[in-house]
């Protein structure tokens, strides 16, 4: 039997996520340590070791991205990231660039973690 989850409602800024805290270790794009998705996961690459700092610093900056969407803060589609009612096209954007205002929130985060 299937059933099909309701998306997350980003304007309820107490909901959880559903797969919240839920680490995934994989093969990533060339570059990417970790990545945080809507649905509380996050990707780590199967080549960083996870007892190292490296993992560690990637892990305390995704879940400040999970922080992030949990607060109706960031969200985004297949052409486009929203940060605080912005919107920024996907289409040529390096999404881990530290210029980007999300990320420079979740690396300010992850410093004072």
């Amino acid at each position: 039997m299937a059933f099909k989850m309701a998306p997350p409602d980003f304007n309820n800024k107490d909901q959880s996520l559903p797969n919240e805290g839920t680490i995934i270790r994989e093969e990533l794009e060339e570059g990417v340590v970790a990545e945080a998705h809507k649905d509380g996961t996050i990707k780590i690459d199967k080549d960083v070791d996870p007892n190292s700092k490296k993992a560690k610093h990637a892990i305390d900056h995704e879940l400040a991205h999970l922080e992030q969407f949990r607060n109706g803060d960031l969200d985004y589609n297949e052409h486009y990231v929203f940060w605080k009612g912005k919107k920024y096209p996907r289409k040529n954007m390096d999404e881990g660039a530290h210029h980007l205002p999300w990320e420079k929130d979740a690396e300010n985060k992850t410093k004072h973690a």
